[in-house]
């Protein structure tokens, strides 16, 4: 089950195209850290519930469900 973030980017973007972007994230990763303006969607995650086991995916109980947090990357 793949979960996908909310802005659609994913982990492979960053790694295939890393070398032309880096300069540019970093230079605004820095501006942020220094005080600058930071997007709303930066400090949030999506809980995403993954099952214990196979059969985990026929129950309602939670007990059942193992809960993730898939941080934002964008």
């Amino acid at each position: 089950m793949p979960c996908y973030p909310s802005n659609g980017l994913g982990k492979l973007f960053y790694e295939l195209f890393w070398d032309a972007i880096k300069k540019s994230l970093i230079k605004g990763l820095a501006e942020i850290w220094h005080g600058g303006w930071m997007p709303e969607s930066f400090p949030k995650g999506i809980i995403y519930l993954i099952p214990k086991s196979n059969d985990s995916m026929l129950h309602a109980d939670l007990k059942k469900w193992r809960p993730i947090t898939i941080l934002n990357t964008n």
